[in-house]
Formats: structure tokens, C-alpha cells, sequence
């Protein structure tokens, strides 16, 4: 159900070790993973649900529809570490100036990245690299669009990142019921929360291991 929206490098041959595009990064054939810094993106019980969400082939006869029905999701996979933020922004960064920089002839169109993750309890001082990593890529015209904190807080006092970065070039979502109320234990913000979103107990894809379909709850699903 998301498979035919998935980006593909049609440049690069998956899996030969070499980079085939010559753009600096190794078999990013279907997305990237920036621990291994290869295109080796591993199934994912929350990243595959937020795909689903955000593309699942609509009016197929087959199981969801995602908000959009045709579009090309670039896979990034889950980062820990600092290093592998940088990494990851940089990857996306790079595609998207191409794209710019060659009036559409190379690189990739990417309008948005789903952010569903983050650091809480910390502000823009803690993680000093983050806010100008997410200006750099609003100034190459990616829109960051993060999730608020699965925690009944007020960002603006206890701090979550990167909501907390206040930029213009990022929207944060929380999460709401289908009756547009506030989930009990989600994040909220006057300053730092822009919109709110249904994502709780809504329905999309899962792995296989999972039974393909089902529920799945939080801000990352709102997001």
C-alpha cells in the first residue's frame, strides 16, 4: 500500500558498494541511513506507520489511504546520536540544493520532512546545532514538520526540541482525539505548537509482523 510511493534514485544501483551518481553518498537508492551512511534503511514499526499516514496509495482497493494518495516519500532512517542528526540534515540538504541548483535536472524536489522524534526537556541552549541545521534546510525550501512530546507539557516551560527552536521554517503538531480534543498526554504549547492533528487510535499500514494494518497512536501519528 505504500511501496509505489516510495522515492527512488534511478542513478544509483542499490547494494554494489559504490556511489553511482557521484553525489557523495553510497547506494542512496531508496533513502539513507546515516549511522552506516549507505542507503540501507531497515524496517521500522514506526517509521512504517508514519509512511502510512503520510503516503499510502489511495483508491487501490487496498487497505488505507494516506493524506497523499500520490507523492514520493525519500526513507531516512531513526537516529540517536548527534552526529547522525547532522548526517541525516546534510543528506537532505545536499538533495535539495541540487535540485535548486540545477533547475530540477538532478538532485530532488523534497518539500517536507517528517520529523517524528525529538529530545525533551531541553531547549535550544542544550542543542545549539539543531536550529540553525533546521533554518539551513528551510533556506533550500525544506519545511521541518516535528512532533510534540507524548507528555502532558508545556513546551515552552520544560522545553522539547526541536519544537522549542521557535523557527519559521518548521510547523509542530500534537496530537488530538477525532473529536478535536487534546489527547491526555500530549504536548502543548501557545508559542511552540502550530497546528494539532487526529492521532489517536487512527488506522494505517504496519509490518507484516503486525498483521499489515492497525492502529497507531501519539503525535507522530498526528504529525
Amino acid at each position: 500500500d505504500i511501496i509505489d510511493n516510495l522515492w527512488i534514485n534511478e542513478q544509483e544501483i542499490p547494494d554494489d558498494g559504490l556511489d553511482n551518481d557521484n553525489n557523495g553518498y553510497i547506494d542512496d537508492y531508496d533513502g539513507f541511513n546515516p549511522r552506516v551512511e549507505n542507503g540501507d534503511v531497515p524496517a521500522h514499526f514506526h517509521g512504517h506507520s508514519v509512511s502510512g499516514y503520510i503516503g499510502a496509495k489511495g483508491n487501490n482497493g487496498l487497505g488505507v489511504a494516506g493524506i497523499n494518495w500520490n507523492v514520493e516519500m525519500m526513507l531516512v532512517a531513526p537516529t540517536t546520536y548527534a552526529d547522525e542528526w547532522i548526517t541525516a540534515f546534510r543528506f537532505l540538504y545536499d538533495w535539495r540544493k541540487r535540485f535548486n541548483e540545477s533547475n530540477g535536472n538532478e538532485g530532488a524536489y523534497i518539500a517536507a520532512l517528517n520529523l517524528s522524534l525529538g529530545f525533551e526537556n531541553v531547549f535550544p541552549s542544550d542543542i545549539p546545532w539543531m536550529c540553525p541545521l533546521i533554518d539551513s534546510l528551510g533556506d533550500v525550501g525544506i519545511l521541518m514538520v516535528g512532533a510534540a512530546p507524548n507528555n502532558a507539557v508545556d513546551i515552552g516551560t520544560v522545553g522539547d526540541m526541536p519544537c522549542a527552536c521557535g523557527s519559521s521554517q518548521m510547523i509542530c503538531v500534537t496530537n488530538t482525539t477525532a473529536d478535536d480534543d487534546l489527547v491526555s498526554n500530549a504536548g502543548y504549547s501557545k508559542t511552540y505548537i502550530h497546528l494539532s492533528a487526529p492521532g489517536y487510535n487512527s488506522y494505517t499500514v504496519k509490518l507484516a509482523s503486525q498483521g499489515y494494518y492497525g492502529t497507531f497512536s501519539g503525535t507522530s501519528a498526528a504529525t
